[in-house]
């Protein structure tokens, strides 16, 4: 199994990073490797909200994202497959200095 763990700091406040970040509608425009993602659910985002992704990486590939766990301003945890590749992304929020650390592994 690959793991790999990234972590980024920004300016925003640790619920306005975790509400941007943690919505993975969002998330081809912090990510590379991600080329369109949509909300593929209703609502607000919570435990049981989906997404679909297309990734790059030599041809592109389909996945969709569940959360599984959600804890605003905190953490949330995403259960992503794919016709071959399933991943598991953990992300944590932390207060640091003015601003937010955000701890990824996946």
């Amino acid at each position: 199994m690959v793991r790999l763990t990234e972590t980024a700091t920004t300016r925003l406040s640790r619920e306005d990073a975790f509400r941007y970040v943690g919505d993975f509608g969002n998330i081809d425009r912090w990510d590379p490797g991600v080329v369109s993602a949509s909300k593929a659910t209703a609502g607000e985002a919570s435990v049981g909200t989906a997404y679909d992704l297309v990734l790059s990486g030599g041809r592109e590939m389909k996945m969709t994202y569940v959360i599984t766990e959600h804890e605003p301003g905190k953490k949330i945890v995403l259960e992503g497959t794919g016709a071959r590749v399933a991943a598991i992304d953990v992300i944590d929020f932390v207060d640091e200095g003015e601003g937010t650390l955000i701890l990824s592994l996946i």
